[in-house]
């Protein structure tokens, strides 16, 4: 079968492009810097993952739109597949995030097999969940039990991801008891003017530091948010004001923020 060209791709429905994606794993995966605030250090990268060009582009259509098509699970293999390929050129003794549905999660030997492809590329893999869909209370006891074998190994961690977009990630804290907890942008967004907005940060840190977990910031784009984190007491985050996702050949070549490594609990 020959691929199609970039100009048809663009043609493709949905639907089509997913089918296209994942029977010629075209996934571009870049890799935005996670700073810790106090030092401006960079502790690790979160990998992102984007389609060809085109409406599937955007991490936010492709991925809930695979959820939803029930093919999730093999769009995260290719996507790990790529992420994978591409760490050996980070350094390794930084953390790297990796997004996961709960579906992937709940899969015992895809999940060991992927475990083992992106941790023998890093010292310190996070899995960063993910939730495309609600994830029901008997999911999460199943993820944390399939987990737990894992997070044994102090070189593996776990991230919740999107925390203050709604209830069910506060469960989801409290069931899996996450190494990071990831602040939603919409938080980040108002933090400066909001007063509100900066109640259920400084909760969000409250509960972080009580059950021995790092607060992580997402979406950090001006100075005046950053200080206002700071003020809060959040420890970590990630934004355009850090730097923008970049893939792993460009990280050496340009000037970054000078490099630490963080510890898993």
């Amino acid at each position: 079968m020959t691929a199609p060209s970039p100009a048809k791709r663009l043609k493709l429905s949905k639907s089509e492009t997913l089918d296209y994606i994942l029977t010629h794993g075209v996934i571009n995966v870049v890799f935005q810097p996670i700073v810790r605030l106090k030092t401006r250090s960079t502790v690790g990268w979160e990998a992102l993952c984007r389609g060809p060009r085109g409406r599937m582009y955007s991490p936010g259509v492709l991925f809930p739109y695979a959820a939803r098509s029930g093919r999730i699970r093999d769009l995260e293999l290719v996507a790990c597949r790529s992420i994978a390929s591409e760490m050996g050129k980070l350094p390794k003794s930084q953390m790297i995030a990796v997004n996961m549905s709960a579906d992937t999660l709940a899969d015992v030997p895809r999940l060991s097999f992927l475990i083992d492809l992106l941790a023998s590329q890093t010292s310190r893999l996070i899995i960063e969940l993910t939730e495309h869909q609600i994830i029901k209370a008997q999911e999460l006891l199943n993820i944390k039990a399939v987990l737990a074998p894992f997070r044994r190994n102090p070189g593996i961690g776990l991230a919740i991801d999107d925390v203050g977009s709604g209830y069910s990630r506060l469960r989801s804290i409290a069931e899996l008891q996450p190494d990071f907890i990831k602040v939603d942008k919409p938080l980040v967004d108002q933090i400066v003017n909001s007063y509100t907005h900066q109640c259920v940060v400084e909760y969000l840190v409250r509960l972080s530091s009580g059950i021995g977990a790092d607060l992580i910031a997402e979406g950090v784009e001006t100075q005046s948010q950053l200080d206002a984190l700071r003020k809060l007491g959040v420890g970590y985050a990630q934004g355009f004001l850090f730097g923008r996702p970049m893939p792993a050949e460009d990280i050496n070549s340009k000037p970054q923020t000078k490099q630490a490594e963080v510890s898993l609990r």
